[in-house]
């Protein structure tokens, strides 16, 4: 669990946010930041994972391995494309891959996997993003 904690703690050493001195799944609130978090275990390896939020930055969903190693995890897009000034079928394809209709498609994934993990809490970026505002 050391190099768990030293991990996340490196993250956000800028803030001096520390590691949850519990191994319950649960949220940090502290310098602008909403970090929701879980505990689990793949093939015997535990791991952390956290949904790291701030008004200021993007969002960040990262597991960290009790080796120390990470793994970068999906999380919302912020944005989508409305137009693109390209013939078709160019403009038809990128429209497909990253306009309303798959922006709301992978952010309501990305809200299903945050639910099924445990973490409920939502700034207003994020509700945004999952659609709550409709």
């Amino acid at each position: 669990m050391d190099k768990i904690k030293d991990s996340f703690e490196k993250a956000f050493s800028d803030w001096n946010i520390e590691f949850p001195d519990t191994n319950d799944n649960g949220f940090i609130a502290d310098s602008g930041w909403l970090i929701q978090y879980c505990f689990g275990e793949i093939n015997g390896e535990k791991y952390f994972d956290y949904y790291a939020t701030h008004r200021m930055t993007n969002d960040e969903h990262i597991r960290i391995y009790e080796d120390g190693h990470t793994e970068d995890l999906p999380v919302y897009w912020s944005s989508y494309l409305t137009d693109i000034p390209e013939p078709e079928p160019i403009r038809s394809e990128r429209l497909k891959k990253y306009g309303k209709e798959a922006y709301e498609e992978h952010n309501k994934s990305i809200t299903d996997m945050l639910i099924r993990k445990g973490f409920t809490r939502f700034t207003i970026n994020m509700a945004i993003n999952a659609g709550f505002d409709k």
